[in-house]
């Protein structure tokens, strides 16, 4: 099927523990989406916007499967996931399988004005819509909302590209309010 189809019938790519042959397995879930053309970003949104937007962060966005080989890249994401979510959350082999599973599969890096990287997306782009899979920043922000800064920027971007909808995943449990 067509992968915005496959997002509009409530399907997220699996990115779970599994044999690593499995490439492009979705599954169904109940999944956060943003209406882009109606999106106006609440008092919330612009007061987290404030706080970092114009402080000279600079995004890029990548094949995902550039990344497979990045060291710095990898070990900056398992730090982060091991800090935030504990050890063995997600291991190298599983992060790998994330980055190659389909040709949709999108890096998008955050740097400051010295070129120091401070964040990470894992994107899914479709012809009309983006899936805001995982984010991995620098944690010295963690407490400044820099995370959700991150999201927002992504959901603005989509917007000004003209799509349609940006997925940001699952959105069980107290975990996934933010969203």
């Amino acid at each position: 099927e067509a992968l915005d189809a496959l997002y509009e019938d409530g399907f997220l790519p699996y990115s779970g523990e599994s044999r690593s042959d499995v490439h492009n397995l979705y599954y169904m879930a109940r999944s956060a989406r943003v209406d882009l053309p109606s999106f106006s970003p609440t008092s919330e949104n612009r007061r987290i916007k404030k706080k970092f937007d114009g402080k000279h962060l600079v995004s890029k966005e990548y094949s995902a499967s550039a990344f497979i080989k990045n060291g710095d890249m990898l070990n900056f994401c398992l730090k982060y996931f091991e800090t935030r979510h504990g050890q063995n959350f997600i291991t190298k082999e599983r992060l790998i399988r994330i980055l190659s599973h389909s040709p949709e599969a999108k890096v998008v890096e955050y740097k400051d004005a010295e070129g120091v990287s401070r964040a990470y997306i894992i994107e899914v782009h479709g012809d009309n819509m983006r899936h805001y899979w995982f984010s991995f920043y620098d944690l010295s922000m963690v407490y400044q909302s820099f995370g959700m800064w991150l999201m927002i920027d992504r959901v603005d971007d989509a917007k000004k590209k003209g799509l349609k909808y940006c997925y940001l995943g699952t959105v069980y449990g107290d975990k996934a309010l933010y969203k």
